[in-house]
């Protein structure tokens, strides 16, 4: 999924950046950094909004909000940690201190996330949307849920 790409390229780039010996390379590999953020906040704003009760879609949406945001104050206090007055910054070491985050929960994203089933039925892949219903009714502790996916009517391609 692009959620696992988006992990990948933040994670890369990240590392690459405290790698970086010019200005233009940095500026670039920062480019790269947000792409890949870019990639991950609406797949991840639809993976929450397919995976969840339409009676906890708010708080779980505003959660995810809150720990992206509580990602930015995080950093923000290690580097003030570091160096509060922006002096003498271990500037290298912050940006591999920063790739941690997006390293650990790529990890645990390719080991426990599942494609959306809507993506799989829209691919055609019905038995695959199946599956991951039946995964998430088993979770959910919902032996009874039927999970027969009706294939749309205009699939997508690729």
């Amino acid at each position: 999924p692009l959620v696992l790409a988006s992990y990948a390229i933040a994670t890369a780039a990240q590392v690459c950046t405290a790698a970086a010996d010019t200005y233009s390379l940095m500026a670039l590999l920062r480019l790269l950094l947000g792409i890949g953020h870019g990639l991950g906040m609406p797949t991840s704003l639809a993976l929450v909004a397919e995976a969840t009760p339409a009676s906890s879609r708010k708080a779980m949406q505003g959660l995810r909000n809150v720990i992206f945001v509580f990602g930015s104050i995080s950093g923000a206090a290690v580097v003030a940690v570091d160096s509060p007055d922006l002096t003498s910054l271990h500037w290298r070491w912050l940006l591999l201190l920063g790739a941690a985050p997006s390293l650990l929960l790529g990890l645990a994203a390719a080991m426990f996330l599942r494609e959306s089933p809507v993506f799989l039925a829209a691919a055609q892949r019905v038995g695959e949307a199946e599956g991951v219903l039946a995964e998430m009714r088993g979770l959910n502790g919902q032996p009874g849920v039927d999970v027969t996916v009706r294939p749309p009517l205009r699939p997508i391609v690729g």
